[in-house]
């Protein structure tokens, strides 16, 4: 639900110019909420997004969630959460990412399933 006090809070916030953090997990679930509540697009709300990215006094994991953005935007059956673990993987070259996760092993090279029917194969 829209709370319009919150919305005019975090303008007040912004206005003011002085550096704040956003955490990663307010910005995964804003992403959930924008998805599976409100039911706007991907390709939406990974603009809306840059928006907030494109508030210089807003210190966040930028680099890390435009990864992100990439593959959740090409791979409509991953899910935001998805994207952002094999994005922080990839980021942080600790890679393969191993993963229950049939679908991530499946669309990114990147991954490893270990479904127990799947061999583990690390290089």
């Amino acid at each position: 639900m829209d709370t319009p006090e919150h919305t005019l809070a975090i303008q007040r916030l912004v206005d003011t110019g002085k550096p704040y953090h956003v955490v990663d997990s307010a910005l995964i679930e804003a992403i959930f909420i924008l998805e599976k509540v409100k039911e706007i697009s991907r390709p939406i709300i990974c603009q809306a997004i840059q928006v907030i990215f494109s508030e210089p006094n807003i210190r966040c994991n930028r680099e890390l969630f435009e990864q992100a953005f990439e593959d959740y935007v090409q791979f409509s059956d991953l899910s935001f959460v998805d994207c952002y673990l094999a994005a922080t993987a990839k980021i942080s070259e600790n890679i393969p990412l191993l993963s229950f996760d049939k679908a991530l092993a499946k669309r990114l090279p990147y991954q490893v399933s270990l479904v127990p029917s799947d061999p583990i194969v690390l290089n």
